[in-house]
This record gives C-alpha cells, structure tokens and sequence, in this order.
C-alpha cells in the first residue's frame, strides 16, 4: 500500500524529554533516544516531547522516575506532521476509526478503549494512520491534563503540546540534558 505524502512542516520546535539519569547519559553519549510503544501511548509510538515546557519534562519525570528523573532538551523539525490543532485531520482519523472498528468486529475482537491515563483507542486510531495512510514524521496536539486551575475554570493546571517523533530524522539539535542541571567542568 502506498500512503501519501504531506507536505513538510518546516517550523522547529524545543522538546523536552523525561527520562531517568542513567537511560539520560547513554541517550546523550550516543545522541539516540528510544522510541516507545506502550498501550498508553496516546500519540502512537514515538519519541515523545513536550513541546516548549522544561517545566512539564521535569514534573513528569519526576513522577516516573523520583529523585531518579533527568529531563534532555533537543529541536525537533515537525516535518510531515499529523497535526491535532488542525481539524482537516478529522475526517482522516474517523476514517481511520471506521476502518478499526470493522477490522476488529471481523475478527471478533472488542474496540479498544480509552480510560484515564490509557488511551489505547486514540493511540491503535494514530498508528493506522501513520502506517497505512500517511508517512508522519510527528504527531503532535494538546492535551488537557489536571485540575481547574481556580475555581470553574476550563483550565485545567497541567495542559501541555506533546509531540512524539515517528521518525528520528527530524530531531536536528543535539541531545543535552537540562535537568538535573550538571555544570561542564572548567580545565584549570
């Protein structure tokens, strides 16, 4: 099957990446990171980033990996970007849904479902997507996470862009670790 072809994004944006300090020095050493490909995934698979928020890298690995936590800043080029902010994406993801749905009632199997932190529906809908309609470089959208920022607001204190990179080609600054902050040693 052939899948189509977008029209690059040519805008950069800085990343942020949770990690922990061990996986952080190999990362940096070797100028690679690992894509993940958990059900929960909500982006797909991919690199994931959040975009512009050294804040939010920190706060999130510090959830998952404790005092642990490192958080590495790179660019990412967005390059063919299935882009959430841009409804023209939304007849393609319910087709994608469509095409999922009757895939798994043919076999017999039940849709996937997204509940709390677990988005495997929202995640099977984007890897179809990215491998059988379109090439992607990135995903990229909003995601409403947290409480109300005060009372009744819409705001909730924890929105962030998030960003998972399909293809590592696109991320063009090197890899260097933001946090914890480490001073480069002086030669005396």
């Amino acid at each position: 099957m052939t899948k189509l072809s977008l029209p690059a994004d040519h805008r950069i944006v800085e990343g942020f990446h949770g990690i922990s300090l061990e996986r952080a020095e190999s990362a940096i050493i070797n100028q690679q990171l690992a894509a993940s490909h958990n059900p929960w995934d909500w982006r797909g698979d991919g690199i994931y980033f959040w975009e512009e928020s050294v804040n939010r890298g920190i706060e999130g690995a510090m959830k998952r990996y404790g005092a642990d936590a490192a958080v590495i800043r790179t660019n990412i080029r967005l390059g063919r970007c299935l882009d959430l902010f841009d409804n023209k994406w939304t007849p393609v993801l319910q087709a994608a849904y469509q095409r999922l749905k009757e895939s798994l009632s043919a076999r017999g199997e039940p849709i996937p479902v997204n509940r709390g932190g677990n988005h495997a529906l929202d995640r099977q809908v984007i890897n179809s997507v990215c491998e059988e309609s379109y090439a992607i470089d990135t995903v990229r959208g909003p995601f409403l996470e947290g409480l109300e920022t005060f009372p009744g607001s819409l705001l909730p204190n924890l929105t962030h862009v998030q960003i998972a990179v399909r293809n590592p080609n696109v991320i063009t600054g090197r890899l260097e670790q933001v946090y914890p902050f480490r001073e480069k040693l002086k030669k005396n």
